[in-house]
Order: structure tokens, then C-alpha cells, then sequence
């Protein structure tokens, strides 16, 4: 049986915090020192990139489509078990169901005097 990455033996909660604290970029050192400060969790900056950077590969399409990282960290699981591709391609249809209801705000901006 193959070894289970730390993240996912950590309690939901400080997972999803996690997850948007690296998603977010925030310093590896400092995520380190909040780990262990809050939750007494010891993982290495070393550890936190490894675990990052493919989580930070996986999900930038995703944020770059304006998917809002707390959502993102949140419902990581079901993310990563549906399929990006899958969330990709119902997000952009989301967005061009009706492109007229999501840039109406447009409309009533006015340049600046």
C-alpha cells in the first residue's frame, strides 16, 4: 500500500488552510513556522514546496479563470477527484452562459476626472 502524502492525514480544516496559504504563495518558512506554532505540526520548507509547487501547477488554471482560492482549497478533494479539465470546461461555460450578467458592471464605470 503506498505511503499517504502528509496533507492528506492532515484534519480538514488545517488542510484547507493550508492548501490556500501555499495556493496563495504565502513563504514556505512561514508556513512552516505557522504549522508548528498553531497546529504543532513540523514540516520543513522543503517539505512545503514539494508539496506546493504541484498543487500550485495543478490549481493555476483554476485561479486563473477567477476561481476564488478559498473556494479552491476548500473543495480541493472533490477538485482533484472530478478532474481539472472537468472543472476547467464547467466554469468557462459558467462564465459564457450568459457573458452580459457578468460584465454589466462595466457599464456603469466611469473614467476617472
Amino acid at each position: 500500500m503506498p505511503k499517504r502524502a502528509i496533507i492528506d492525514t492532515l484534519p480538514n480544516a488545517t488542510r484547507t488552510e493550508l492548501i490556500a496559504k501555499l495556493l496563495a504563495r504565502e513563504p514556505y518558512h512561514g508556513i512552516s513556522q505557522w504549522l508548528t506554532d498553531k497546529h504543532g505540526i513540523t514540516l520543513s520548507p522543503t517539505s512545503l514546496q514539494r508539496i506546493g509547487k504541484p498543487l500550485q501547477d495543478k490549481f493555476t488554471p483554476l485561479l486563473a479563470l477567477g476561481m476564488p482560492l478559498a473556494e479552491i482549497a476548500k473543495n480541493s478533494r472533490k477538485i482533484e477527484a472530478v478532474g481539472i479539465e472537468r472543472v476547467k470546461q464547467t466554469l468557462m461555460d459558467r462564465l459564457t452562459e450568459n457573458p452580459g450578467e457578468i460584465f454589466a458592471y462595466l457599464d456603469k464605470l466611469e473614467p476617472d476626472p
